[in-house]
């Protein structure tokens, strides 16, 4: 059984928000980020995460 702490929900829902397009600035306010460099963090995890989608599609 796996646990989901908050900081995973945290995550979670800021690479959904960027993979939706929501622009970083925003997601920076949302997570309370004072440092646009803290938020920017999740930009590689968004790529990463697109990068497992598209491995786990076949054609």
């Amino acid at each position: 059984m796996n646990i989901v702490s908050p900081h995973t929900l945290r995550h979670l829902h800021a690479v959904a928000a960027l993979d939706s397009g929501v622009p970083l600035n925003d997601l920076q306010q949302q997570l309370g980020h004072t440092n646009l460099k803290t938020t920017s963090i999740y930009l590689k995890a968004d790529i990463n995460h697109r990068r497992k989608r598209y491995e786990g599609f076949n054609i």
